[in-house]
C-alpha cells in the first residue's frame, strides 16, 4: 500500500504542467509526463489498469523523471538527451496503451 501511495504521489508530482500542443513532442517533456500520469490515473479509475500495472508504469515514469533531473542538473537538457527522453516517453506511452487494453493484469 505504501508503494501505491508513493507511486500515486510521484504521478501527481509529474502532473505539474498542462499540455500545450497536439503533437506529443511539441508539448515538451514535462507536459508529456503530465499527460501520461493522467492516462495512468484514468486507467485505474476506469478499471482498465490494475494497481499493480499502474505501480509498474508509475515506477517507469519516475525513473524517466529522475533521468530528466540528472540531465538538467548537468549542462541543461541537450538535444541528444531530449531525444533520449522522448524515446523513453514514447515507449512508456505505448506500454500504457497496451496495458489498458490487454486485460491480463499483473503477474
Amino acid at each position: 500500500m505504501k508503494t501505491l501511495a508513493a507511486t500515486l504521489l510521484a504521478l501527481a508530482a509529474l502532473a505539474a504542467v498542462a499540455p500545450a500542443a497536439a503533437h506529443p513532442h511539441a508539448r515538451g517533456i514535462d507536459a508529456r509526463q503530465h499527460v501520461q500520469a493522467q492516462r495512468i490515473g484514468a486507467g485505474v479509475v476506469q478499471g482498465r489498469l490494475t494497481r499493480c500495472e499502474a505501480a509498474r508504469l508509475g515506477h517507469r515514469a519516475a525513473r524517466i523523471e529522475g533521468r530528466e533531473r540528472a540531465y538538467r542538473a548537468s549542462w541543461g537538457l541537450q538535444p541528444v538527451e531530449r531525444r533520449d527522453l522522448n524515446r523513453r516517453l514514447d515507449a512508456l506511452s505505448h506500454d500504457i496503451r497496451e496495458q489498458r487494453i490487454d486485460g491480463n493484469g499483473c503477474f
